[in-house]
């Protein structure tokens, strides 16, 4: 069912002002769950219009599929209920509304049409004639009525309740008639029914007249014959040419428009007259329109005959204004352009998105098909580096398990975000009867006491050769099955082996035939350590090594970013036995670093992690990005696959025009702005993904927090649920700048700059605060993406029939975007 429907709900009668505000916050709603939508306008006050509109106007009338009544004049439930059964039509939903009493009852009534109308004619028709047969109702004549819900509660309600809208027009023909007299029926017919004042683009949407729509089989008694009213008879609208339009911003944007005026592309009539009908009602538009037929016949006097001349003339004229895809013209220049239609083509309002790609999606069943198809290809190619991109839940790891156990002899190894993933995985392994070893977690439980605080002090400043010499020196059975797995697995002595990202990391080459790395692992080889520059003169104090003293040279009194020479393994060695127990950041990382960022008396040293060298690397990820990815491994080539979008069985809703950084969501009272976002959800104590900063003050608020952003990799528990995501989640600046920094190493400090800009990504054209610079811009867009995209696929839409409902600034593809423009 569609129609249009409020995005807030409401416990109060709203006053002139309130009521204004929310016409303008009404959008479409298009739900197949009819028992939860009356529920919510009868009970969470939710205002609604019982068709589906495109505006505020008639003119904007889309579709019909309720209709409602309002009686606020005194008459009871039972006395209308009774006529109801008198006229054989029973409604779907009976509410109270707010100014209800026992004294004087107030309600709405509201009927389920066993058709969807689509001309608006109809619609008008059935709202006079409904009019005719309750007339104790509100004589309401507009069929783009507002209703406002209530939180009384229904009267009540049944779902298997419907009427047809044109066995009402005849009851209502059939009670003008028998109320008329002396053979003045056809006189009373015509003035209560007639239609008048039409909006002439829905009359010219389904053409002149409307005959026998009473009726199916156009023999009806003359007395009963309908016919709406041609053209001839309706009011038209008058098109004036004031709507302001910025003329400037479509001669930069449309390649089509800006050739014609200069006489680069000869224009055609088709294409004169889509620029007719597309701007027809701009401010500017005439005028700007000759000036196109002059130039083209200026620069081609002797192409154009006195009848191409009057057809470009009239097509100017004639021009009804009508909104149709560039595409569609088609448009030479259409594969350049950013956009779909010449609507479009204007700059972007605060608060507005446009969609200016629509994904062509392929079924489920193709999609896994493509990808089989993808696997083999990365496995037999040539190329020693493949990307797959297919979306969460599609099946990807089974995919990967099929192809392995069809080839037995294939040595390789398996590389796993977490180990709660990696434990998971080798559950799934076992079922297809494969033979793999499993590195395990590392539990330094197991260590006798003061072996774990020796452990602990050497992993914080990162002597990891200490580190290992306590472990190959435990005597804990658990430990050495660790030593000895781990040793096996750096000699290249594992056939078939799982390991985590991380451990990935560590290795500088994997013997085995092909790495296979399930999820985006480019995104975490950046790591950032933050030191206190007092924590650094401690080191170089203790340290009283020259090699470290020309390096920290190179920080003191500088701000922002600093190409660093990393120092020599002997060198590192030398500053790493000197170390005490004063010192308690990562000194191994910041001594290996090539870049840092310095600020005040803080500096933030980056680390870019490689990927081992291997025959073959595979790489099989939802959210990994195209651009970013050939940028982390230059200069190696990369064969990127990415499957189609799939037509997904669930739905994505999206909410970007509520508050969702860190600082909107607490500024004021973070509980209530949470309640205000729930109030909005269909559902009470939905599960909720969000920032861990208000995870414990939400749960003690009785929210029900599952699962905050940076980890939800794994989360399996939430499948098939329907979930809220709120939070554009975002990092510290400087990470980004650090990230981008390592990809381009044009990026410097000035490129911290950020402003409001509108941005296109995903399909989608929106404003977002964001940096000035196009590769930090680009680093950030993706880690946020990828988070976002992390949290929505825990619902796993893409195989059922559940909803996640996004309240993040940053749209999704596939997203359906509750405000779209």
């Amino acid at each position: 069912m569609k129609l249009t429907f409020d995005r807030l709900p409401i416990d109060h009668k709203p006053d002139s002002t309130e009521y204004k505000y929310r016409v303008l916050n009404m959008g479409l709603l298009n739900t197949k769950h009819i028992e939860q939508l009356l529920y919510v306008i009868s009970h969470k006050g939710y205002a609604y219009k019982d068709c589906a509109t495109c505006g505020t106007k008639q003119a904007d009338f889309i579709s019909q599929e309720l209709l409602t009544l309002d009686f606020d004049s005194g008459t009871t439930v039972d006395e209308v209920l009774k006529q109801c059964e008198e006229y054989n039509l029973l409604p779907m939903l009976i509410y109270y509304t707010f100014s209800h009493t026992e004294e004087h009852p107030r309600f709405r009534m509201i009927f389920h049409l066993d058709e969807v109308i689509e001309d608006f004619r109809l619609a008008k028709t059935l709202r006079l004639a409904i009019n005719e047969l309750f007339p104790d109702a509100d004589q309401i004549k507009n069929v783009t009525q507002i209703y406002q819900g209530s939180t009384k509660g229904e009267y009540g309600y049944n779902l298997s309740h419907f009427i047809s809208p044109h066995d009402v027009i005849l009851k209502a023909c059939q009670k003008i008639k028998d109320g008329s007299t002396n053979g003045n029926f056809s006189r009373n017919l015509k003035r209560r029914l007639y239609l008048k004042k039409i909006p002439s683009k829905l009359v010219q949407k389904h053409g002149n007249s409307y005959n026998n729509i009473i009726g199916q089989n156009g023999k009806l008694d003359e007395l009963y014959t309908y016919d709406f009213c041609p053209v001839n008879v309706i009011e038209e609208e008058p098109i004036l040419n004031n709507e302001n339009y910025d003329w400037d911003f479509l001669n930069d944007n449309c390649e089509l428009w800006r050739k014609s005026n200069t006489g680069e592309h000869w224009i055609t009539e088709p294409e004169l007259f889509f620029f007719a009908s597309s701007l027809k009602g701009k401010k500017g538009s005439i005028k700007r329109l000759r000036q196109l037929i002059d130039k083209a016949i200026e620069l081609h006097p002797h192409s154009y005959n006195n009848a191409q001349i009057r057809n470009l003339e009239n097509a100017i004229k004639s021009a009804k204004p009508f909104f149709r895809r560039c595409d569609m013209l088609p448009c030479p220049y259409k594969s350049n352009c950013k956009f779909n239609t010449l609507s479009q083509c204007q700059p972007l309002k605060r608060g507005y998105v446009q969609q200016v790609r629509f994904n062509e999606t392929i079924s489920l069943e193709e999609g896994e098909k493509q990808l089989k198809q993808a696997i083999e290809t990365a496995f037999t190619n040539n190329s020693s580096f493949t990307i797959i991109k297919a979306q969460t839940g599609l099946g990807k790891t089974t995919a990967i398990l099929d192809y392995l156990k069809e080839n037995k002899k294939l040595s390789v190894c398996l590389a796993v975000p977490t180990h709660k993933l990696k434990d998971e995985l080798f559950q799934k392994i076992e079922q297809y009867n494969l033979d793999f070893e499993v590195i395990p977690e590392l539990d330094i439980s197991k260590l006798e006491p003061q072996e774990q605080e020796q452990y602990n002090k050497y992993l914080i400043v990162g002597n990891y050769i200490e580190c290992k010499h306590i472990l190959n020196n435990s005597k804990n059975p658990e430990i050495m099955e660790y030593v000895r797995l781990t040793d096996n697995f750096n000699r290249g002595w594992l056939d078939r082996v799982i390991i985590t990202h991380k451990r990935a990391f560590l290795k500088s080459r994997i013997t085995n035939d092909v790495l296979v790395i399930d999820e985006d692992i480019l995104s975490k080889s950046i790591e950032t350590v933050d030191v206190d520059v007092n924590d650094l003169i401690s080191l170089k104090n203790l340290a009283n090594d020259s090699a470290l003293d020309d390096w920290l040279n190179c920080i003191s009194d500088k701000k922002g970013l600093i190409q660093l020479h990393p120092l020599n393994r002997k060198q590192v060695k030398n500053i790493m036995d000197k170390i005490d127990d004063n010192i308690n950041f990562n000194v191994y990382m910041v001594l290996k670093s090539r870049l840092c960022y310095v600020e005040d008396s803080r500096v933030t040293f980056v680390i870019k992690h490689s990927l081992p060298k291997c025959k073959k690397i595979i790489i099989l990820s939802a959210t990994i990005d195209d651009v970013i990815s050939r940028w982390m491994v230059k200069p190696m080539k990369v064969d990127f696959i990415e499957i189609p979008r799939i037509e997904q069985r669930g739905q994505l809703h999206q909410y970007i025009d509520l508050p969702s950084s860190r600082h909107a969501l607490q500024e004021g009272d973070l509980i209530q702005n949470y309640k205000r976002i729930q109030n909005i959800l269909p559902k009470d104590n939905m599960p909720i993904i969000t920032f861990k900063k208000f995870e414990n003050q939400l749960l003690k608020n009785g929210f029900n927090v599952v699962a905050t952003f940076g980890s939800t990799e794994g989360l399996n528990f939430l499948e098939g649920q329907d979930i809220a995501v709120i939070g554009t989640y975002r990092t510290q600046e400087i990470q980004y700048l650090l990230f981008a920094k390592m990809l381009d190493d044009t990026v410097e400090t000035r490129d911290l700059e950020t402003e409001n800009q509108v941005v296109e990504y995903n399909g989608f054209r929106f404003h977002l605060y964001t940096f000035k610079h196009p590769v930090v811009r680009q680093v950030q867009l993706y880690m946020i993406n990828s988070e976002l995209e992390q949290c929505v696929g825990r619902a796993r839409i893409l195989r059922n029939n559940n909803k996640v409902h996004l309240v993040a600034k940053l749209p999704l593809e596939d997203a359906i975007i509750e405000n779209i423009m």
